[in-house]
């Protein structure tokens, strides 16, 4: 990890590197992705399985969508709920990812096989899409390199192992932005449009929190002072926006006229709601998630009630935590850097600002994190390039708020009263604590790799490099894991049943006719999306994006269908059943 000549670029003097660090930087990640995955693929026998909503609706979907497109069936699919808009229902899941389309040279019983490879994919395209934007700001390669690897692992990358895909948006993003960069600053035409249409194929949803920050990004830079542009440039910039929208509805069409058909989409934040979380755990959820790795997904340890399970809040940078932000933050200088980190953080806080990312919507999520994760990536490096950080001083604030957070927490005691008198004493307000301490053991013990680190720290130099490097990486593997573990433990049925009946395709059912398109299966308390494995049409289904007919239909016969069709016994079930099948 050596360097050479210094050269000029965008009026900031940098070092020219020896090699191809953007190279370099795909491999390193795609070699710590490795090193992760692999070994719970050999477990499962070449597969990767999580636990959740990753087992029950990314494997199956992939496989439906898959077979529908080698098979020419992209109008209407009869495989999901009682049938739905292929196109419309699956955009938002995987038809704009590249990588799904990287399936489809391969038979479709090789899917379930694929899915781990696939993740370590976009892992080390994830390291190089975030190297992409940052290199410009670095003076060192290597720190940029370094910055890359906490961008791609970062708490919310790791979270949304969960939601796979997620990461079209992490990869794209940075590359959005870095298309912008390059427009301001060489006026090179043509690129921010094509990343543009990009966006907004990958993942519609995402695109709407991009687009919201893209604006926030641009306004502060120019009010900082760091860009400058004339009217006639930011006509053609906003030309390039609507050019790359355009191409992108080919796909963006049809996915808009069925989710506006969606009631959830109409569900508008207002009133209070928009001023204050209505749960207060939630301010310590969004607090504790830059300080600690990330919760299980539907497994909130920290704040049990924050009613966060499912809201991707995830922030943690490995190893560093907080302590590049915070040195970086402390200098007294007006970066827009700075500026648009004091911006993201008092969004976050703020419902009515942080509904922004997703076209106001009054249900909470955090899915936009991944936005604040890459500024706070970039902190970090320019903390580690600047001579007038006082990392000692970080890294005790880092250190001081990691601890006070572990030890109210862990420790606070809570009291049980009956008929007014005390009765019982418990301490800790977590709900998992051999979780929580292991998460705050985690989480101190790379603090004190950061300390170790430093004392090799001089700006440039080799030992340090290797060092952070090093001690980056085992911290990477190490959480990434013991994250992934930890999910697997919460999946009882991935070996008695996913892999031997569900991922089998119904093969030991002797059924004649249970592929008959006059017959719809019948799943009662089984497995969420049992029929989709074996693709096999069905009255049941796991899958948020459906036609508003559909819903309608549910709500005439006195369902409940919001993000999964479950039909109570008697609501679409005839007196009598014929092989556990209904015909419909």
């Amino acid at each position: 990890m050596d360097t050479s000549k210094s050269y000029v670029r965008d009026g900031r003097i940098q070092q020219k590197p020896r090699g191809n660090y953007f190279l370099f930087s795909f491999l390193f990640g795609l070699a710590l992705a490795f090193v992760i995955f692999v070994p719970f693929m050999i477990v499962d026998g070449g597969r990767f399985l999580f636990y959740g909503d990753f087992n029950v609706q990314q494997v199956p979907f992939y496989r439906i969508a898959h077979d529908a497109i080698r098979s020419g069936n992209i109008g209407w699919n009869h495989l999901t709920d009682l049938g739905v808009n292929f196109i419309g229902s699956y955009s938002f899941y995987l038809l704009g990812s590249p990588f799904f389309w990287l399936t489809i040279p391969f038979p479709g019983e090789w899917l379930q096989y694929l899915m781990g490879p696939l993740f370590i994919l976009k892992f080390g395209c994830a390291s190089l899409s975030g190297y992409i934007y940052l290199h410009r700001y670095a003076k060192n390669p290597n720190t940029a390199l370094l910055a890359s690897l906490l961008y791609a692992f970062s708490g919310y990358s790791i979270y949304n192992i969960f939601f796979n895909h997620f990461h079209e948006a992490i990869i794209v993003f940075p590359l959005l932005l870095a298309a912008l960069d390059e427009y301001m600053y060489t006026k090179r035409r043509g690129i921010f449009a094509l990343m543009v249409a990009a966006a907004c194929i990958v993942n519609y949803y995402f695109f709407v929190g991009m687009v919201t920050f893209t604006v926030i990004y641009f306004f502060v830079r120019l009010l900082s002072g760091s860009w400058h542009i004339t009217v006639k440039d930011f006509l053609l910039l906003a030309l390039e926006a609507v050019l790359g929208l355009g191409i992108a509805c080919i796909l963006l069409v049809p996915s808009v006229l069925c989710i506006i058909q969606n009631y959830r989409v109409s569900n508008p934040i207002s009133g209070w709601s928009a001023l204050l979380y209505d749960r207060n755990q939630r301010y310590i959820h969004i607090l504790q998630c830059l300080f600690f790795p990330p919760d299980l997904p539907a497994r909130p340890n920290f704040t049990p009630d924050s009613e966060s399970k499912w809201a991707s809040l995830g922030a943690w940078l490995p190893m560093f935590s907080m302590t590049g932000v915070i040195g970086w933050m402390q200098l007294k200088r007006r970066h827009w850097l700075k500026k648009m980190l004091c911006v993201l953080l008092f969004m976050a806080f703020i419902p009515g600002l942080n509904a922004l990312f997703q076209l106001m919507n009054a249900s909470y999520y955090a899915r936009w994190f991944y936005m604040l994760t890459l500024m706070m990536a970039a902190a970090t490096m320019m903390a580690l390039e600047n001579p007038r950080v006082d990392w000692r001083r970080s890294l005790k604030w880092t250190t001081l708020i990691t601890l006070a957070m572990t030890l109210v927490i862990g420790l606070m005691p809570t009291l049980t009263k009956t008929d007014g008198e005390i009765t019982d004493v418990t301490f800790g307000l977590e709900k998992y604590p051999t979780r929580f301490w292991t998460y705050a053991a985690i989480a101190l013990l790379s603090l004190a790799l950061v300390g170790f680190v430093l004392a090799f720290y001089n700006r440039g130099s080799r030992p340090f490099y290797r060092a952070a490097s090093v001690c980056l990486s085992i911290t990477i593997v190490l959480y990434s894991v013991f994250f992934i573990a930890l999910g697997k433990t919460q999946s009882d049925y991935t070996y008695d049943h996913i892999i031997p009946y569900a991922l089998n395709g119904g093969a030991d059912v002797a059924i004649d006719d249970l592929r008959d398109d006059n017959v719809r299966t019948d799943f009662y308390e089984s497995l969420d999306n049992s029929a989709m494995f074996w693709e096999v049409q069905s009255i049941q289904a796991f899958h948020s994006i459906v036609p508003g007919s559909l819903m309608e239909f549910y709500d005439s016969i006195g369902v409940q269908r919001d993000v999964a069709s479950r039909p109570g016994y008697h609501s679409l079930r005839p007196a009598r059943t014929d092989k556990r099948q209904v015909s419909f």
